[in-house]
């Protein structure tokens, strides 16, 4: 049997997608322009949460419970709630911004060891950057592969470095945790 998608507003459905994902609630509504369907899937502390699904992805569609009359569906619409603009600029920026720091923080093309060292050195001192696959820490040191304590050395133009035993501490200590790992420990 076919199903009208516009016939089935108002009703309560059971949707399992390509990946056997199960969504049920009942149909908000039908976008045919962008094939999509629209369920309204719960409802807490007066918000309705929605589920809107591209009907290219639907698997399975099956109605759910007895039959409810269409109209009295259009007697109760749900009003679309208010939306801080600027809220969601700020929340986006802060997203963006802080996914730039994540993407900053990924070396390109270096080894394991190094991502490693990186990131376990950035727990304790956020000055630190990649510079090609060197890592740079307090624009004072700088980490060149393979990374190693001997590998430790300072800036051009620095002298007198307080926190390169620091560093060599956090690097000797993470080199024995990537050889515990390495032994299955």
């Amino acid at each position: 049997m076919s199903i009208s998608l516009e016939d089935i507003l108002g009703l309560k459905v059971k949707i399992t997608d390509v990946l056997d994902d199960v969504t049920q609630g009942k149909v908000y509504s039908f976008n045919s322009n962008n094939d999509t369907i629209t369920l309204i899937s719960g409802k807490k502390n007066k918000t309705y949460t929605f589920d809107i699904i591209q009907t290219s992805f639907i698997k399975h569609l099956e109605l759910v419970g007895d039959k409810v009359n269409p109209s009295s569906f259009k007697k109760d619409p749900i009003k679309p709630s208010y939306v801080d603009l600027n809220k969601v600029k700020t929340d986006l920026s802060i997203s963006t911004e802080e996914a730039a720091k994540r993407a900053r923080s990924i070396g390109k093309n270096v080894t394991y060891e190094g991502q490693f060292i990186f990131d376990l050195i950035h727990r304790t001192i956020s000055g630190i950057r990649w510079r090609e696959k060197s890592i740079i820490v307090l624009d004072e040191l700088e980490i060149a592969p393979p990374y190693q304590p001997k590998n430790i050395n300072p800036l051009q133009g620095k002298s007198g470095v307080n926190s390169k035993e620091l560093i060599t501490k956090i690097v000797q200590s993470a080199w024995n945790k990537i050889e515990n790992e390495r032994k299955g420990g």
